[in-house]
């Protein structure tokens, strides 16, 4: 179904359901506008404590950190 066939439809509702079909298009907008900004970096990238490990040498690598740090543990 295309946008046009959409519309076609919605014209030939009495005013009171197309009423209901635009407020069902506004929830599924604003719905989709919460789901989209889920998971996105920007806010965490301007959040101060990222790089805060920047200048440590030892973290350089955070594989090895991770593994000398559980041999170190648990052997």
């Amino acid at each position: 179904m295309t946008t046009i066939d959409a519309l076609a439809l919605i014209d030939r509702l009495p005013l009171s359901r197309r009423q209901e079909v635009f407020d069902f298009i506004e929830f599924l907008a604003q719905r989709e506008g919460r789901q989209s900004n889920v998971g996105k970096p920007a806010p965490l990238l301007r959040d101060d404590t990222i790089g805060i490990w920047a200048e440590r040498s030892d973290l350089a690598d955070p594989s090895r950190w991770v593994r000398d740090l559980r041999h170190k543990e648990w052997t």
